[in-house]
């Protein structure tokens, strides 16, 4: 669900930090607050942002399916700069500040401080989101989508894993119906796998 799980990579996180600083100090950006539930656009826009407060959703823009969510600190906008078409759009998760700056800026800023090894570092670790909900999707049945997502959910901070539903976490993330979920959920309970509580996962169980 969200970005921390990859955050014990310290490279990542200088990175971020260092990025992050050159575009808080640059002439050329401004501070910006969205609103929960607002959307931003930073590819039509032609913008950058390093996220200093709240969390993000991202979703693609073919569908409105969920890709992940990041929270903060978070440099965004960078994997779209050079990608012809819009492929995915940003929503806040909850009120939220950005540092925005304009991509041809932002490039100059890369440059200028020779920052690229940095941004490199940041746009394999979304890559590395990306391919991971892939992984989650390519499942050959219902059940086994649903178990991976259940696998992903338990690997969450026990606060942030207690007022997430299982329901919805799967659902904004997938192309499945609510019934199919629940029948998969059901036959994961009843092989002992998982135990669920008004739609919360309360215990997974390794598959022994």
């Amino acid at each position: 669900m969200v970005t921390n799980m990859y955050m014990n990579n310290e490279g990542f996180k200088e990175a971020i930090k260092t990025i992050g600083d050159a575009i808080i100090s640059s002439e050329y950006s401004f501070l910006t607050h969205r609103k929960k539930n607002q959307r931003l656009d930073l590819k039509d826009n032609n913008q950058i942002c390093y996220l200093v407060d709240g969390s993000v959703s991202i979703y693609r823009v073919e569908d409105g399916i969920l890709k992940f969510t990041v929270d903060t600190p978070a440099i965004l906008g960078l994997a779209q700069m050079r990608i012809p078409t819009k492929t995915h759009f940003m929503r806040s998760d909850t009120n939220c500040d950005f540092w925005l700056i304009d991509a041809e800026r932002a490039t100059e800023l890369l440059n200028s401080k020779n920052l690229w090894c940095e941004a490199y570092e940041i746009i394999s670790h979304h890559l590395s989101l990306y391919i991971h909900r892939e992984k989650m999707q390519s499942k050959p049945s219902v059940k086994e989508l649903v178990l991976e997502h259940i696998k992903y959910l338990w690997k969450l901070e026990e606060d942030v894993r207690s007022r997430t539903s299982i329901y919805s976490f799967i659902l904004s993330r997938n192309a499945v119906s609510r019934s199919a979920v629940h029948k998969a959920l059901n036959e994961l309970i009843a092989d002992g796998l998982i135990e669920v509580y008004r739609g919360i996962l309360n215990n997974y169980h390794c598959q022994r």
